[in-house]
Protein backbone atom coordinates (compact mmCIF):
# COMPACT_ATOMS: atom_id res chain seq x y z
CA UNK A 1 0.00 0.00 0.00
CA UNK A 2 1.28 3.45 -0.80
CA UNK A 3 1.11 6.30 1.64
CA UNK A 4 2.66 9.71 2.04
CA UNK A 5 4.17 10.99 5.25
CA UNK A 6 5.70 14.35 6.02
CA UNK A 7 9.06 14.07 7.80
CA UNK A 8 11.12 16.92 9.20
CA UNK A 9 14.10 17.64 6.94
CA UNK A 10 16.65 16.69 9.59
CA UNK A 11 14.96 13.33 10.22
CA UNK A 12 14.76 12.63 6.49
CA UNK A 13 18.48 13.28 6.11
CA UNK A 14 19.28 10.96 9.03
CA UNK A 15 17.06 8.27 7.48
CA UNK A 16 18.75 8.65 4.12
CA UNK A 17 22.26 8.45 5.62
CA UNK A 18 21.38 5.49 7.84
CA UNK A 19 19.87 3.57 4.93
CA UNK A 20 22.97 4.18 2.83
CA UNK A 21 25.27 3.04 5.64
CA UNK A 22 23.23 -0.14 6.10
CA UNK A 23 22.99 -0.66 2.33
CA UNK A 24 19.20 -0.91 2.41
CA UNK A 25 16.51 1.26 0.90
CA UNK A 26 14.82 3.95 2.94
CA UNK A 27 11.59 1.97 2.47
CA UNK A 28 13.15 -1.14 4.05
CA UNK A 29 14.54 0.89 6.95
CA UNK A 30 11.18 2.55 7.65
CA UNK A 31 9.37 -0.80 7.47
CA UNK A 32 11.80 -2.45 9.89
CA UNK A 33 11.52 0.51 12.27
CA UNK A 34 7.72 0.47 12.26
CA UNK A 35 7.69 -3.32 12.73
CA UNK A 36 10.06 -3.11 15.70
CA UNK A 37 7.87 -0.49 17.37
CA UNK A 38 4.71 -2.54 16.79
CA UNK A 39 6.34 -5.72 18.13
CA UNK A 40 7.29 -4.14 21.47
CA UNK A 41 4.98 -5.16 24.29
CA UNK A 42 2.61 -2.37 25.19
CA UNK A 43 3.30 -0.81 28.57
CA UNK A 44 0.33 -0.76 30.90
CA UNK A 45 -1.01 2.68 31.59
CA UNK A 46 -0.18 3.96 35.08
CA UNK A 47 -2.74 3.66 37.86
CA UNK A 48 -4.53 7.05 37.96
CA UNK A 49 -4.70 6.99 41.75
CA UNK A 50 -0.91 6.53 41.93
CA UNK A 51 -0.41 9.56 39.71
CA UNK A 52 -2.79 11.57 41.86
CA UNK A 53 -0.89 10.61 45.02
CA UNK A 54 2.37 11.71 43.40
CA UNK A 55 0.90 15.04 42.36
CA UNK A 56 -0.62 15.70 45.78
CA UNK A 57 2.38 14.50 47.74
CA UNK A 58 2.34 12.97 51.19
CA UNK A 59 1.58 14.83 54.37
CA UNK A 60 3.69 13.96 57.38
CA UNK A 61 1.56 16.32 59.47
CA UNK A 62 4.70 18.16 60.61
CA UNK A 63 5.79 15.11 62.60
CA UNK A 64 9.49 14.71 63.19
CA UNK A 65 10.57 11.22 62.27
CA UNK A 66 13.62 9.45 63.63
CA UNK A 67 16.14 7.99 61.23
CA UNK A 68 14.86 4.49 62.04
CA UNK A 69 11.26 5.46 61.31
CA UNK A 70 12.22 6.99 57.97
CA UNK A 71 14.15 3.91 56.88
CA UNK A 72 11.49 1.49 58.17
CA UNK A 73 8.94 2.77 55.63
Amino acid sequence: MRTTIDLPDALFERLKISAAKQKVSMRELVISGVESVLEEPQRPSPDPSALQRLEEGYSLKNARLSREEVHAR
